[in-house]
């Protein structure tokens, strides 16, 4: 399943906290996380998208011929086991 977010009129700090808050609370059906940072007003959201963030269940960053979107493909969210 894809999430969409839309980054568009924050500042970076905010972009940040907003993106690794919607990442830690995706549940596991949703392995596709579309990033709506924009293009025309600088780079600084798409570089934070593309390049600076770090996460567990991020498995592969994709550029899209949008320049101001950025495909996330998320990992399944790994549920703890009884023993």
């Amino acid at each position: 399943m894809r999430k969409t977010i839309d980054l568009h009129g924050c500042l970076t700090s905010q972009a940040k906290a907003y993106l690794l808050k919607t990442l830690d609370s995706c549940p596991s059906s949703v392995n596709e996380l579309v990033v709506i940072h924009g293009s025309n007003h600088g780079d600084k959201l798409a570089q934070l998208v593309r390049k600076q963030i770090k996460h567990p269940r991020i498995s592969k960053i994709f550029l899209t011929m949008n320049p101001g979107e950025t495909i996330l493909e998320l990992k399944a969210v790994k549920t703890g086991t009884k023993k």
